[in-house]
């Protein structure tokens, strides 16, 4: 399982900012154009971005369109998205690694996947 080293859940300046560079690194990696901002945004945008991204990859499951949205939800769906591209063999974790140390503007990074 793909889990995300530093990954602060209990901070929401951070968790949104992380999860938003992770999924502007992955557009990037596999040549979309990002429909988010790589600064922090919403939830609710980082959430519409992450099921667009997995429906890109063939991911069925979706994240709720509730307003609600939590945190773990995106997380989740991040960690699926990265799971199917490894499983298919078209990034290794090491290259999704490097995309989101290169796209964060965290210094150091605060956040990348890694296998736990």
């Amino acid at each position: 399982m793909i889990k995300f080293r530093n990954f602060r859940s209990n901070t929401y300046g951070y968790n949104v900012c992380e999860m938003t560079v992770v999924i502007y690194a992955i557009c990037k990696l596999i040549g979309e154009t990002p429909l988010i901002p790589k600064t922090p945004c919403d939830f609710s945008k980082v959430a519409k971005e992450a099921n667009r991204i997995a429906q890109i990859v063939g991911i069925s499951n979706k994240i709720s369109d509730s307003y609600n949205i939590h945190i773990d939800e995106i997380c989740s769906q991040v960690q699926s998205i990265i799971e199917k591209l490894c499983f298919d063999k078209k990034f290794s974790l090491e290259e999704i690694k490097k995309s989101c140390e290169q796209e964060s503007f965290l210094h150091p990074p605060l956040i990348y996947p890694s296998m736990m």
